[in-house]
């Protein structure tokens, strides 16, 4: 059990000779450990259900989210399945425009590494994911939960001092580096008490002090991300489902000793996520409903003369489109970055009335302009 061994570790030291400069280090980190616990940095929770509003990409936060990429490059080969990279692709500009957090474009990074289950993301709109998330996921709806999460972390603004230290925490988690620490002093055969006991403090002060912080910001990007997978149509029981399923998952499980961990547990996790549902999936219903369109217009409107001359509509046949997605946003103007008309959903048929390169005007079953990625044309 890893807190009975670093109990041992406190009272073998308790068993040696200490000098007086060592017994100055280690009562002034001590003392250092017990003044700070009170006064550890302190932020506005976000409340629960709402998504934060993105702030302006800055030249700087590209720089950062460049660095950090160049960081993961020298631990992981990009996977070069493109089916990969555009599922997660599709599924985070669903998101980001539902949190309208879409005015900026967002760079997804898939890594190969089938036994690595993880995603994360930074500054400047840097989403990563490796491939052993993506192959431990049953459906969409599961990997909305976990890229709704990262994107969560990006509007609430956790990120890390500097690149390196985001690079540390994505591959290892904070306790990494100290472990690196003990293990390097163990066996390195310092006979100095200050070194071990350095180290061995520091974690102390990384367990009371970073630790709690960063699960208070992991237990807060599940919140928005929760609500925010709902407002993108996605299912949240799926998330919720999925976290049920993760916890007898050895992958996934947080720190045996929460104290000691940087992320909080399944169970943890679950329990807060079960208290959120009823209002998620409100959203989520609210959501089905703003997209779901009838399809009795066309039945209700009179009947043509069977000797009609039908020539005259042969080109809006020609003009009929069809939602070859789950859900798409139709866009004021021919540009992402326009307002929102509203949302479709797969199968709706359009009415293509002009093309402007990958963009399309359609004025069925409303006016607005669909990305040609987003439709094909019909076909009976």
């Amino acid at each position: 059990m890893v807190f009975g061994n670093f109990k041992c570790a406190w009272l073998e030291l308790g068993s040696l000779r200490y000098n007086s400069l060592t017994m100055r280090r280690l009562l002034v980190l001590l003392m250092l450990v017990l003044s700070c616990t009170a006064c550890g940095p302190s932020r506005q929770p976000i409340p629960p259900g709402v998504i934060p509003e993105q702030k302006s990409v800055l030249t700087e936060d590209e720089q950062y989210g460049q660095q950090v990429l160049a960081g993961l490059t020298d631990h992981y080969q990009l996977d070069r399945d493109d089916s990969h990279v555009n599922r997660v692709r599709d599924i985070v500009d669903r998101l980001a425009t539902a949190a309208h957090a879409n005015k900026n474009p967002w760079n997804v990074y898939v890594f190969f590494d089938p036994k690595f289950k993880n995603a994360a993301a930074t500054r400047g709109n840097y989403i990563f994911v490796w491939s052993g998330i993506l192959d431990s996921i049953q459906n969409d709806e599961e990997l909305a939960g976990i890229l709704a999460h990262e994107i969560g972390h990006v509007l609430a603004g956790h990120t890390m001092a500097n690149p390196q230290e985001e690079v540390t925490r994505m591959i290892s988690g904070v306790l990494g580096s100290v472990t690196s620490s003990i293990i390097s002093a163990a066996g390195s055969g310092y006979g100095i008490l200050g070194d071990l006991s350095e180290v061995l403090v520091r974690t102390a002060i990384e367990a009371m002090l970073i630790n709690p912080e960063q699960r208070a910001k992991e237990l807060e990007a599940d919140q928005v991300g929760f609500f925010l997978m709902a407002d993108a149509g996605y299912d949240p029981k799926r998330c919720v489902e999925f976290w049920e399923r993760v916890r007898t998952d050895p992958d996934f499980k947080g720190f045996p000793i929460q104290f000691l961990s940087t992320h909080p547990s399944s169970d943890d996790r679950l329990e807060r996520l079960q208290g959120f549902l009823p209002e998620a999936e409100a959203r989520y219903q609210q959501y089905l409903l703003r997209t779901t369109k009838p399809t009795t217009a066309a039945k209700s409107s009179p009947k043509k003369s069977a000797n009609k001359d039908t020539k005259k509509e042969t080109p809006k046949a020609k003009n009929r489109w069809v939602v070859n997605r789950r859900a798409i946003p139709v866009f004021s103007e021919a540009n992402e970055h326009s307002p929102i008309v509203d949302d479709l959903v797969i199968d709706t048929e359009l009415t293509v009335t002009e093309k402007q390169n990958e963009w399309l005007h359609i004025d069925t079953p409303l006016k607005g302009w669909v990305r040609r990625k987003d439709v094909a044309p019909y076909k009976r």
